[in-house]
């Protein structure tokens, strides 16, 4: 699971615009 945190981290910003379409939807 560390693997996957240290990929999220760089990728925190596509992860806020997918909460955003989230939100959208």
């Amino acid at each position: 699971m560390s693997a996957e945190l240290q990929i999220w981290k760089p990728n925190k910003k596509i992860n806020n615009l997918l909460s955003t379409l989230h939100i959208q939807l």
